[in-house]
């Protein structure tokens, strides 16, 4: 039988590790182009915006598959935006409103999720973190009709042109080089990037209101596409949350975003808590017995 001294040791122990072993959370904002760049009510406090203002706007539509002719989602139709092959002057903006993580001074652990009808066979450009696009975006699918994803002549899996596909890339530039960023296709995970610079460095995003732009690059390596649904995050999603998430959707990200595996401090916490419920419960039913 464990004593009370043994107890308070446990708690005394494992509560803190607990907190230390929990990963930060962040926030998480969802956007389903139903007629704006507005984030879906009741998520994060991320936004978007037209790079450069009515030089993008203007060229920038909404309307649902039907009304543009293309592909419905596999679940129905949906309501999407149809970008052009964006020039470096153009681009949607995307606003963190969140603060700097992973030990720096920007956004060091994120992620963004794309649903994407890819209309073109140039370069498409996915997210660049220069805020005047004066150099080489992040992230890419390679030219042809079926491409890769990535970047640094690393491109995985295969994304097909007039397609629907939902496109995610996990970054956690606290990682060792090899785990920094981590690329998924339909919640399939595809392959991950070695040479990805640190904390800070080229793939850290501005913190605040500083902006990171979408679908655009400094030399014209976009493409015309449709986009279904966004979701930015200022954490690094687990597989098993890539995995949920699944494919794209004529309804956005209406599956659960929070982690289907608790986490290791939950099972921690349950556990002592348990144990100290199922301890007290045979000492206090032992002294019934002596009583009696």
């Amino acid at each position: 039988m464990v004593n009370q001294k043994t107890l308070r040791g446990l708690v005394a122990v494992a509560l803190p590790l607990a907190i230390l072993t929990a990963p930060a959370r962040g926030d998480i904002t969802t956007f389903n182009f139903d007629g704006n760049l507005a984030a879906d009510p009741g998520t994060g406090p991320s936004t978007l915006g037209y790079f450069n203002g009515v030089v993008t706007s203007s060229a920038v539509s909404f309307g649902t598959t039907q009304s543009f002719g293309i592909a419905d989602f596999a679940d129905g139709v949906g309501t999407v935006m149809r970008i052009p092959a964006f020039s470096p002057l153009q681009g949607i903006e995307l606003i963190p409103n969140r603060p700097a993580n992973g030990g720096g001074s920007l956004i060091n652990q994120y992620t963004m999720i794309f649903d994407v009808y890819i209309t073109g066979t140039n370069w498409f450009a996915f997210y660049q973190t220069n805020n005047l696009n004066l150099n080489d975006s992040e992230f890419f699918k390679n030219p042809g009709p079926i491409g890769g994803i990535g970047i640094n002549g690393n491109y995985s899996g295969g994304l097909a042109i007039n397609t629907w596909a939902r496109v995610g890339v996990v970054v956690d530039l606290t990682q060792p080089t090899a785990n920094r960023m981590r690329k998924f296709i339909n919640g399939v995970f595809v392959g991950q990037n070695t040479g990805i610079t640190g904390v800070d460095g080229r793939w850290a995003m501005f913190a605040g209101t500083t902006r990171t732009l979408l679908f655009t690059d400094n030399n014209n390596e976009t493409t015309p596409a449709f986009v279904g649904a966004f979701l930015f995050a200022d954490e690094a999603f687990s597989d098993a949350q890539m995995q949920a998430l699944g494919g794209p959707s004529a309804f956005g990200f209406v599956q659960p975003l929070n982690d289907p595996i608790p986490e290791p401090s939950t099972w921690l916490i349950s556990a002592l808590v348990l144990g100290i419920v199922g301890v007290v419960g045979v000492r206090r039913a032992r002294i019934g017995r002596s009583v009696a």
